[in-house]
């Protein structure tokens, strides 16, 4: 974490790193254990005053730069310009992403879109991943979902429209796990039983808690084991012992057997069923509509007994507006029609009215949807939810 953060700090636009690993202990946190969130607070692209507004310093116009003072200070000048504080290839705030992308180039850190703070909470409370895209992938079990979603990877990065530094599959299996099965023909030899062992097991390894500090309103658990040295190695578990009724101290490898093994990082489900991430962001100037239909076309090819993918993520909103519309729009017109027939009597004078008004509020369908999309074009707005509504209302 601090390399990460040293790295994106070297950047000369970033004036503000913090990291966070890990996640909160509350269960409406959906943050998996091992991911990264990193803030990142950008210098304005103009020195700016405490009002916000541009500082402006004295240019000599000759010599094409800026007058600094004997401490090679900016000297402030009314009439002067704005000193721009970005290098002179950033243009925007995309650029300055794209070198922060560069610079966390880290062995075992894979890069993510980027998310406002607030927005990526919203978006992983929606989606349930830590993504504006991405694919679910249900199966039988977790080698079988991991083998597909690196598949799905594998596909995705060669889609268009999807931004492939951003396509990120789960790495499920691959955790190492200290496993420790008792023996219970040994352990019953020496007269013990299984809560004997595990009992001596919870206070050497994993720790038991004895007593709790009370510092005011805070509680801390005050938990004893053995020390690091002691439990960081197979070999050392030959100094583990268990005390039997006869006084005997038994070393623990002689009634369990103790290995590391392979297991799942974290475990997820979703309908009752095994399901695991394949998470991207969409390229630069894509819409998420067409993103959706272009990665659902790659990975229909993807198939296999017990297995199903999903595409998941914001645009399912549109969607979903899509088809409410689809039934509120014709109800509408018919209830129009039908109060404009309880009014005039008649159905060619109330077909007549409904057409006036559809004509007054939007004079011919063509001109109305090409202003629509030159509005949508100059505000470089995609189609969403919100832009919909408004042309409704309108």
């Amino acid at each position: 974490l601090q390399n990460l953060d040293a790295a994106i700090a070297a950047v000369p636009e970033v004036d503000l790193v913090v990291g966070k690993t890990g996640r909160a202990e509350s269960p409406l946190d959906p943050a998996p254990i091992s991911m990264v969130e990193t803030v990142i607070h950008y210098v304005p692209e103009y020195e700016l005053d405490n009002t916000g507004r541009r500082k402006t310093f004295r240019y000599d116009t000759k010599a094409q730069r800026f007058e600094r003072d004997a401490n090679g200070q900016l000297i402030p000048e009314p009439d002067g310009r704005p000193y721009r504080q970005w290098r002179d290839h950033i243009k925007s705030p995309d650029d300055i992403w794209t070198e922060i992308q560069n610079a966390a180039q880290l062995t075992g850190v894979t890069s993510a879109p980027k998310l406002q703070p607030i927005e990526t909470r919203q978006v992983m409370l929606q989606t349930g991943m830590r993504a504006p895209f991405g694919v679910k992938v249900f199966g039988p079990d977790l080698e079988t979902i991991e083998r597909i979603g690196f598949e799905v990877e594998r596909i995705l990065r060669q889609t268009e429209g999807v931004n492939s530094a951003t396509v990120n599959a789960d790495r499920i299996v691959g955790t190492p796990y200290l496993e420790i099965i008792p023996d219970r023909e040994q352990i019953a030899r020496y007269n013990l039983n299984i809560a004997d062992v595990q009992r001596v097991i919870q206070v050497a390894i994993g720790g038991r808690t004895v007593t709790t500090s009370v510092e005011g309103r805070e509680r801390y658990a005050v938990r004893v084991r053995y020390m690091r040295e002691l439990r960081d190695r197979l070999d050392r578990f030959d100094e583990v012992l268990v005390p039997t009724p006869t006084g005997a101290q038994i070393p623990l490898p002689q009634l369990a057997e103790v290995e590391y093994v392979q297991g799942p990082r974290m475990i997820k489900s979703e309908d009752t069923s095994l399901v695991g991430y394949v998470t991207f962001g969409p390229a630069t100037g894509y819409a998420e509509a067409d993103v959706a239909e272009r990665v659902t076309e790659a990975i229909s090819g993807i198939s296999e007994p017990g297995v199903r993918l999903q595409l998941a993520g914001n645009f399912e909103n549109q969607a979903r507006a899509a088809r409410t519309l689809m039934i509120v729009l014709p109800v509408s017109l018919a209830v129009i029609f039908i109060l404009l027939h309880l009014q005039f009597k008649k159905i060619t004078t109330s077909f007549a009215t409904s057409r006036i008004v559809r004509s007054t509020a939007c004079p011919t369908t063509t001109l109305s949807r090409t202003r629509r999309c030159k509005t949508l074009r100059m505000r470089s707005t995609q189609r969403s939810v919100i832009a919909s509504a408004v042309f409704i209302s309108l």
